[in-house]
This record gives structure tokens, sequence and C-alpha cells, in this order.
């Protein structure tokens, strides 16, 4: 999500490779509803739908190939639903929630919740209120990754904190660090790279490279350009895509994140969020609302 001013978030397509393999997949899906305000996308390659969050209702649709959208979650618990991650190993579908109040009333302290979900019944699992272990200061909880045990992390836009969530629903403060905000704006786009450390994107400026076994020993990623990561993604060959203030870029590294160097960009793209299907990836377009195939041009 990018910095709580209007919260509007318009998304639209990344450019990227398509291999042979997902020629057959479609090109545009147009939305059926127009009243979502999507902000995060995901696909269920084992349900064969999108999942798409909703910040305006807080429930989480499965989006067909026809542009159908149904309610998947209907929990009256969720407030604002932003982030989305599958956790295809273990059958789960996490949900962030927040309230989009915070950006408008002084009073309200808002949200940072984790939900998760049994991904095909879409039964609840367990509910975190991640807020609580940080009182007495505004939550907006953003994104989610999850590691190769199961273990969830959640970021915080305006907490200086990263969340960790157990596979059992067991909620515990990961990093705490005054630098996870800048400008009074922390936390956005998480991944976990497979080598143990996540990516974070910090107040639309930085990157950090975070060890799960030290996450106090965080740095910075040095990069050949800013990078205001909003929606990521950790492709198989290890390629990391970032929304990117306005634009899509493309990041590589050779010495395992400590720095990284655009490969590709495409500008005047400003995206939310984006997801992989099979070899091709897909951007939302909550504006226009609909999801597009890209492709590099």
């Amino acid at each position: 999500m990018k910095k709580i001013v209007v919260p509007l978030l318009i998304a639209t397509a990344l450019i990227t490779p398509v291999h042979a393999g997902s020629q057959d997949a479609p090109a545009r899906i147009r939305i059926e509803r127009r009243d979502l305000l999507p902000e995060g996308i995901e696909y269920d390659g084992r349900n064969d739908r999108f999942l798409v969050s909703s910040m305006a209702q807080g429930t989480v649709f499965a989006v067909a190939d026809d542009g159908t959208a149904t309610p998947f979650i209907e929990d009256p618990d969720l407030i604002a639903s932003i982030g989305l991650e599958i956790d295809h190993a273990n059958g789960r579908l996490l949900v962030v929630n927040a309230d989009l109040a915070v950006t408008g009333d002084a009073q309200n302290m808002g949200l940072s919740q984790l939900a998760i979900y049994d991904l095909d019944t879409g039964d609840r699992l367990h509910f975190v209120d991640l807020g609580s272990l940080l009182p007495d200061v505004k939550h907006f909880a953003n994104d989610v990754t999850i590691d190769a045990e199961g273990n969830a992390y959640v970021t915080d836009s305006l907490a200086p904190v990263i969340y960790k969530v157990t596979p059992d629903g067991e909620g515990s403060i990961f990093l705490q660090d005054d630098k996870l905000l800048i400008d009074g704006f922390g936390g956005n786009g998480i991944v976990y790279h497979p080598d143990s450390f996540l990516i974070v994107g910090i107040s639309g400026v930085e990157l950090y490279k975070v060890p799960l076994a030290n996450p106090a020993s965080w740095t910075v990623i040095q990069t050949s350009k800013v990078i205001a990561a909003d929606g990521m993604l950790l492709t198989p060959d290890d390629s990391l895509l970032v929304v990117n203030n306005g634009e899509i870029v493309a990041l590589s590294s050779s010495d395992q994140w400590t720095s990284a160097s655009v490969t590709e960009e495409a500008k005047r793209h400003p995206a939310s969020a984006i997801t992989l299907r099979d070899d091709a990836v897909y951007a939302l377009h909550p504006q226009q609302n609909e999801i597009v195939r890209v492709r590099f041009q």
C-alpha cells in the first residue's frame, strides 16, 4: 500500500515475461463488481481462481476468468482486507486486516490483524490481533508473507514493527525498530526469500534485508535507484518484481541481496499488487476493475 494520504490505490499492468506455457491464460479479466476498492491479489491454482481483497468491504472475493466475482471469505471481523498470501503447502489463505478510518480520525488507533482461513472451504482457522502487542500507537497492517515453516510475517505502515505469527496462530513482535518508520510511515510490501531472510519495503524509499535468525541485524539493500516498494513478487529465478511508485521494476542481485540492480522497468504503471499464475504474471487494475496478464514488449 502507498502512503496513506487518500485511501484509494490505483493499480495497473506489470510488464514481465510470459512464457509459452501460459499462452492459454486470459489476457484481461474485467471484474464484474464495481464496489470492491481492491488492493491485494493471489492466484489459487488448486481451485483455479484469483482471490482479491477489498478495502471497501473486507470481504475476499474469488474471481473467475469470465470476471465473475463471488464472495469467498465473508467474515464480519474483516474491516478492510489488504495484503493476501496463499500458503500452498498447508492449504491456507492469510488475510491482512486494517481500518481505513485511521487516516481521517485522530481518535481511531487503527488495526493490525491477521486472519487465516482454509483455502478450500473458507473456514476461519485463526484471527490474531497483532496491534495489541504494541498498544498506544496507531496501526495499519499492510502486507504478509510466509516462510518455509509456515510462519507469517506482517508489516505495519504506522508502527515501527514487523510481526510474526506461527502456524498455530501465536503472534509476537519479530522486529521493533524506530528506523522502520520514516516520516511516520513504515513497512509496506514484504516477501520471504528461501535463503532465510525477508525483503521489506520501508516507507516508500528503501528495501530492507531482514535475516530470520537475527532480525535486529537488518541492512538496507543498496539499489541503483530509489525503490518505493508496494506489492512485491519473488520469482522462481530469484528476480524481485516490485511495484514502484508509478512504475514496475525487476531487480536482480549477485550478492545475496546485499545490493540489487534494476534489470527491467516499465514507466507510467502505478500498481498495488501482482501475482503468479503458472508462469504468467498478473497485475491488478483497481481503478479499471481489471486483472491483466502482462509481458515485455
